[in-house]
């Protein structure tokens, strides 16, 4: 567990607060270093703190998105409809790629798994 969690939390928010919209989009990176006030060696596996905090935050209900756009990627608040739907599309779409991966792996339809899911919540 990160230590300070709500303190990252609460400066993540802040610095989100001047990137709304996905046209205002903050790199990973960047965030990180602002976040955290450190730098980093591998973006990918030393930024995991980050997207942990990103996660929590989202379940809590606070409209992060994100993009992976070549020129302006990164994480940014959703500030209008569109980018909610556009937003909640792509996540959908990776989770069937993920679900459709998994039911190939154990040999069952979609159907089952889905079924198998929905029993165990």
């Amino acid at each position: 567990m990160i230590e300070n969690t709500e303190t990252y939390k609460q400066r993540l928010l802040n610095i989100l607060h001047f990137h709304k919209g996905e046209r205002h989009a903050i790199d990973m990176g960047d965030l990180y270093r602002l976040v955290f006030q450190d730098g980093y060696d591998q973006k990918i596996n030393d930024t995991r703190a980050l997207r942990k905090l990103i996660t929590e935050l989202r379940l809590e209900g606070y409209p992060i998105g994100s993009t992976a756009k070549r020129k302006a990627g990164g994480y940014y608040i959703i500030t209008r409809p569109d980018e909610l739907i556009d937003y909640a599309e792509r996540s959908q779409k990776r989770a069937i790629k993920i679900l459709s991966m998994v039911a190939t792996i154990k040999r069952i339809s979609m159907r089952d798994l889905l079924g198998q899911l929905t029993l165990n919540l």
